[in-house]
């Protein structure tokens, strides 16, 4: 039962939004359009950041640095 609710999750949400558009007279397409151009540009703003940290915290966690931060972590926060 609960697979067949979160396989309507998204069905759902997205056409209650489309709904919810048309009963207030918005081109839903256009809007649709709109929102996907912004979310486009904000990946590319953010992807050389997002590849920074990532090569970074893949670099720590393969020298072995996060984990001797966490040892030396571990007694004090644990407090």
């Amino acid at each position: 039962m609960s697979s067949i609710v979160l396989a309507l999750v998204a069905p759902l949400i997205i056409g209650s939004v489309a709904l919810y558009g048309l009963l207030k007279n918005v081109d839903v397409f256009s809007a649709m359009i709109d929102g996907a151009s912004d979310g486009l540009r904000t990946v590319v703003r953010i992807f050389p950041a997002l590849v920074a940290l990532l090569s970074a915290v893949y670099m720590l966690r393969a020298s072995g640095a996060l984990e001797v931060l966490t040892r030396l972590c571990t007694p004090i926060l644990s407090l």
